[in-house]
């Protein structure tokens, strides 16, 4: 796993603009056409949700894939077919976060 480029810190939305808490600003929301302000302010709260939704996810993957070692060194066979669904939740978690991280698949 590389290291993480983006800017550390809290991040929070402000007006059109993200910024890092007690920091200047890291990313603008282009001013929006009338009809689409509402979908700007979303996109820039999303966006200053980023590094939680990242750290949520590397949680995930942890409690995840304990869990799933779990399964593989006992002869319990859980109820969606060996693990499968953990499998495949684990597949995308961790897609999700190389992709996070700007690495290649």
């Amino acid at each position: 796993m590389s290291e993480r480029k983006w800017t550390p810190g809290k991040w929070k939305r402000d007006a059109l603009a993200v910024r890092v808490v007690g920091k200047g600003i890291i990313a603008r929301i282009p001013t929006p056409r009338a009809d689409g302000v509402f979908e700007c302010y979303a996109n820039a709260t999303l966006i200053a949700e980023a590094p939680a939704l990242y750290e949520e996810l590397v949680f995930a993957e942890s409690v995840i894939s304990h869990c799933r070692s779990i399964f593989n060194d006992s002869n319990f066979t859980d109820r969606y077919g060996d693990g499968e669904m953990m499998d495949k939740a684990l597949v995308r978690i961790r897609a999700a976060l190389t992709s996070a991280r700007g690495e290649q698949p």
